[in-house]
């Protein structure tokens, strides 16, 4: 027994494995090996270097890859983010949501730290009063996304120098600005854009007016005159809108949207004399707007409701008690409820126009035929209000609003128009007559536009390969119009 145990007993070696360095790493360390005896070989040495080389190839797909996808990161650095700081939303993210949903749930250390809060909150309250910053400065989208990202980078955070944020932050923004201004002109080339003339008095009786370019990527602010001397006058304001139709390229601008009023009306009959291809509209919430002071013109003036009124020297005055006796009167609320049966469609679509959520162009045709038809199911006991209330409805929308570009986007935006085809072939026939004429206001192409014709026509009657699928008739209703909006 001894003797087979001697005979086949390995001798004790001691093996470091081998290390193969980088160029980089471990300079001037050694790694030696120690044998004390050589012996045949059990393949150890040969798996670690084929486990070695496999690494290496996998290292080197990795970094191949990431080079495909774009990554400005070498291969070999490191990623100092923690796995929560990846997962985490950016504060844009975060402000975004919060005011998309109108809802912010607070966290634990939130309703944990009260004490705490009220000295932050101290501290900023003296901020603003220390360098005489406007109050309402409190509500920008901006300082939302300042505090959220200042409690993300959490305790020990250094705001940059008066240098920093006059010279390298400000080049920063700038140069954002830049490549942001690029990616909507992108679009405008792509999709065409709408021009918006946003008018406003500031506190010293200047009328501003903002110039924004939209597009289904989104909405760029373009500059903000001074049009106090011009605004009286619909030739001059013409020559201030076609300088930003200029500035944009004449050939991307698709619509002109200003208000309702009689001066950029004018101003925009002149600009589609000028350019013949361009479709001045009026702002559809002004619209809107303008529609629901009609109706309510004459409607609540007051609530009285709280104890507060009643300890108020006003309900005391015979101005007061005649609100009083009028809340009281039972036959006005009668009154206020068709009132409100009138007003609450319009409402619903006045925030579609007047949103962010989804493009107005291809939805609110649709959503006022619904407001209308609800407004008269919602009256139809009351054919003398009903009346009224359509004669508003036609003097304020259908003669301003019915516009043929609004029309054709209805059109083509098949969630809703296959439904109203199937319900009013009239209305359909009427929607396709608008895109027609705006088909062929912008094309003086014969060839191009018989050819996008005569997809129309494949679109409408669900003929040719891509229309006539069953899942493309199936998914109607999921599609979204705007190519940069999730489907539903």
């Amino acid at each position: 027994m001894d003797a087979y145990i001697k005979k086949h007993t390995r001798s004790a070696v001691v093996v470091v494995p081998e290390v193969q360095q980088d160029s980089e790493e471990g300079e001037g360390d050694e790694v030696t090996e120690v044998e004390l005896e050589k012996v045949p070989s059990s393949g150890t040495k040969t798996k670690q270097k084929q486990a070695q080389e496999k690494k290496k190839i996998a290292q080197a797909s990795i970094a191949a890859y990431m080079a495909a996808a774009g990554s400005s990161k070498p291969a070999n650095q490191k990623n100092t983010k923690s796995v929560v700081a990846m997962l985490r939303k950016t504060p844009e993210e975060i402000v975004s949501e919060r005011h998309k949903f109108k809802t912010s749930q607070p966290t634990l250390e939130h309703c944990t730290k009260k004490e705490n809060k009220q000295v932050v909150d101290d501290h900023i309250a003296n901020f603003f009063y220390e360098n005489h910053i406007p109050f309402n400065v409190i509500n920008s989208r901006s300082w939302e996304i300042m505090l959220e990202s200042i409690g993300q980078y959490g305790p020990g955070y250094r705001s940059p120098s008066m240098h920093e944020i006059r010279e390298p932050l400000l080049d920063r923004a700038i140069n954002k600005t830049t490549e942001l201004r690029k990616k909507h002109e992108e679009a405008w080339k792509e999709y065409g854009c709408t021009l918006m003339s946003d008018g406003w008095t500031d506190t010293s009786h200047r009328h501003l007016i903002n110039f924004l370019a939209n597009s289904p990527v989104g909405t760029f602010f373009l500059g903000s005159v001074d049009a106090s001397s011009e605004v009286g006058d619909k030739d001059m304001l013409a020559d201030l809108l076609e300088r930003q139709i200029d500035k944009i390229g004449r050939e991307y601008v698709v619509q002109v949207v200003t208000d309702n009023g009689s001066n950029f009306k004018a101003a925009g009959m002149i600009l589609m004399d000028r350019i013949p291809y361009l479709f001045w509209t009026p702002c559809a919430a002004h619209c809107l707007n303008l529609l629901l002071m009609y109706k309510n013109k004459n409607g609540l003036r007051a609530l009285v409701v709280s104890e507060e009124w009643h300890n108020n020297p006003l309900s005391l005055s015979t101005e007061g008690k005649r609100v009083e006796d009028i809340i009281l009167f039972a036959p006005f609320w009668t009154k206020l409820e068709y009132c409100l049966k009138a007003s609450q469609p319009l409402l619903i679509a006045l925030r579609i126009v007047d949103g962010d959520e989804t493009s107005a162009a291809p939805e609110i045709t649709a959503a006022m035929d619904v407001a209308k038809n609800t407004i008269k199911e919602s009256l139809k006991d009351k054919p003398n209000l009903l009346a009224e209330v359509m004669v508003l409805y036609d003097k304020r929308w259908e003669t301003q609003m019915e516009q043929k570009l609004y029309g054709a986007a209805l059109f083509l935006n098949p969630s809703k128009f296959f439904a109203i085809r199937e319900k009013d072939k009239r209305q359909a026939g009427r929607l396709r007559g608008m895109f027609n004429q705006v088909l062929w206001k912008i094309l003086t192409d014969d060839d191009v536009s018989t050819k996008i014709s005569q997809q129309a026509d494949d679109y409408e009657q669900s003929e040719d390969e891509g229309f006539s699928m069953r899942l493309a008739i199936r998914d109607r209703e999921k599609k979204n119009p705007n190519p940069h909006q999730k489907e539903e």
